[in-house]
């Protein structure tokens, strides 16, 4: 739907950067149909941030994930990675250092070690191992009759959303991206889940930047940073990780 509407000219930089994980919008807008979808939109994310961004179901959410990571432009405004416009850069190369897991996780006809290892074909078992863990997915494997090697079916109809979602993590961390955007997780996974799995990436030696996009206003508990969007505008408040969490 997003890719159907009418949207501004796709970016043609060409500059090619060690993404450190720092996002910013500025004076972001975007429309369809001469409806305004965002109006005015400023964010700032730190590299190694973490950071929800929550509103009710057709708030916008979906957009201005997809003008964050740059694949449609806003109509006014501009978006930024480590301070440098997106108009200078090669997006391709930029977002091969994002990883993002959709609200449906695509997988193709093959093992599961086929498909966490889509895009990083040389990644070694102990890689993969290490991916799994952090995504929480290591039961998963072990459970299924013949772990790696197990057959999944087309967009994994064999597994639950659950599972497809930790798999699709893992296959997210496996090319160590330094920003991880996690498109709805609760969907499929419960609000505990999806905070552990941010405290264990948070522990990382070189921890990427974490943005939770939710309807579910619940996941703001792991956030340093919560960005609420409601009818096209964003309000931002900071505040500090719960003690319960912090151990």
């Amino acid at each position: 739907e997003l890719l159907a509407a009418e949207t501004p000219p796709a970016y043609t930089g060409e500059r090619r950067i060690a993404f450190e994980g720092a996002f910013a919008l500025e004076g972001v807008t975007f429309e369809y149909d001469d409806v305004p979808t965002l109006r005015g939109i400023d964010i700032e994310i730190p590299a190694g941030a973490r950071v929800a961004i929550v509103g009710p179901n057709g708030s916008g959410k979906s957009t201005l994930l997809n003008i964050l990571v740059g694949i449609v432009r806003p109509k006014a405004g501009r978006a930024l990675a480590d301070g440098l416009p997106y108009d200078q850069l090669d997006m391709t190369s930029l977002r091969r250092q994002i990883g993002i897991v959709g609200q449906k996780p695509a997988f193709f006809y093959g093992t599961v070690r086929e498909n966490i290892t889509y895009g990083a074909p040389d990644a070694t078992d102990g890689q993969i191992d290490d991916a799994v863990r952090m995504a929480g997915a290591s039961r998963i494997v072990a459970a299924l009759p013949n772990g790696y090697e197990t057959q999944i079916g087309q967009n994994g109809v064999t597994l639950s959303g659950g599972e497809c979602q930790r798999l699709a993590i893992a296959r997210a961390l496996l090319r160590k991206p330094r920003a991880l955007i996690l498109d709805e997780p609760t969907n499929h996974l419960d609000v505990e889940s999806v905070i552990d799995l941010v405290t264990t990436l948070k522990k990382l030696p070189h921890a990427p930047t974490v943005i939770l996009v939710s309807h579910d206003p619940r996941v703001i508990d792991f956030a340093e940073i919560t960005y609420a969007l409601e009818d096209g505008r964003l309000r931002a408040h900071e505040h500090q990780f719960s003690q319960s969490r912090r151990a």
